[in-house]
């Protein structure tokens, strides 16, 4: 018998930030109708809070199914290494080069294919210029 593959659950940080946003709008709403509009500002206001939290963090590898070589670039660095990060600004894998958003979350597959996690992360990545770069941004980029 075929043993079932366990995907287990994954989840990016920008989907809960999402989410939690929806809810306090939602509760706002129903604050200013039940015409206690003094304290509607306070739902939206503390989902501010995640929001900054995540837009301020680097990426982060969520899942890695890739068995290769992968060259990592730290937030702050200005090459690629192989040493392990967990702040991510890119991914070099096979001579591709990844540019994660501030704050999204990534998978790698089996055949290091890198993409998104959760609709929240791939929003943010394309708005962001996230993905597959066709050319460098910079020096640090430049594939050595």
């Amino acid at each position: 018998m075929k043993e079932k593959e366990n995907k287990g659950w994954v989840y990016d940080r920008w989907s809960i930030v999402f989410t939690i946003m929806v809810i306090a709008v939602i509760v706002s709403i129903l604050l200013i109708s039940k015409n206690k509009v003094k304290y509607s500002w306070v739902p939206v206001g503390f989902s501010v809070v995640p929001l900054a939290i995540t837009a301020m963090s680097s990426g982060r590898i969520r899942k890695n199914d890739y068995t290769g070589e992968i060259l990592y670039k730290g937030e702050n660095d200005c090459k690629f290494t192989a040493e392990p990060k967990t702040k991510i600004d890119g991914l070099r894998i096979q001579d591709k080069i990844y540019k994660t958003a501030n704050g999204t979350d990534i998978k790698i597959d089996k055949t290091g294919s890198v993409k998104p996690v959760g609709f929240g992360s791939k929003m943010i990545n394309s708005l962001s210029g996230g993905g597959y770069l066709n050319e460098a941004p910079d020096e640090c980029w430049l594939i050595k």
